[in-house]
């Protein structure tokens, strides 16, 4: 076995090795390490398994970012399974995302993510914003120059509070 198969090897088990630790965690309810020691381990093995990974590759061609790409994908899982052990009996958390507020282009929205323990009651609740539904380029109003302008160019202007520059009012514009 050559090392960059080692390396292949090495990084891959360590994938589903951390999938499968914060499964048992969550199944059993005996959690070994705290959730801190959990994002670290996960960070600091992806480190160390990816350094090795990318150190033992000669040539580098398709199968290899492949392997790569998969590696990464499989921190996926594994983050959405540490972000969802309860911080009381260390089994699995529910959670649910509800929109309490939609958004619209004139304000943001409101929602609320609930992280609910079916074994021991925990019981929490995060609110964060939703940002404003963007300006459609439907929506865009054509730009006519003021009488006299030096340099008129033609182009759009958004109606909303995107964009990059403002054109100033006159009074020709009131009008």
């Amino acid at each position: 076995m050559t090392p960059h198969v080692g390396s292949v090897a090495l990084l891959l088990g360590f994938v589903l090795g951390m999938i499968g630790l914060v499964g048992f965690i969550q199944r059993t309810g005996r959690q070994l390490v705290p959730v801190t020691t959990l994002w670290g381990l996960l960070a600091l093995g992806y480190l160390l398994t990816g350094a090795r990974f990318v150190h033992t590759m000669d040539v580098v061609d398709w199968a290899d970012g492949m392997i790569g790409f998969a590696a990464i994908c499989g921190a996926l899982p594994v983050a959405h399974l540490i972000r969802r052990v309860c911080p009381s009996c260390r089994r699995g958390l529910r959670l649910l995302e509800d929109v309490v507020t939609r958004p619209n282009r004139e304000r943001s929205g409101v929602s609320t993510t609930t992280h609910s323990c079916p074994h021991c009651g925990h019981h929490q609740v995060h609110s964060h914003a939703i940002p404003r539904l963007a300006e459609t380029s439907a929506e865009t109003v054509p730009w006519v120059p003021v009488a006299g302008a030096a340099g008129c160019f033609g182009g759009s202007y958004s109606a909303g509070d995107g964009g990059g520059a403002s054109w100033p009012v006159t009074a020709d514009d009131a009008q």
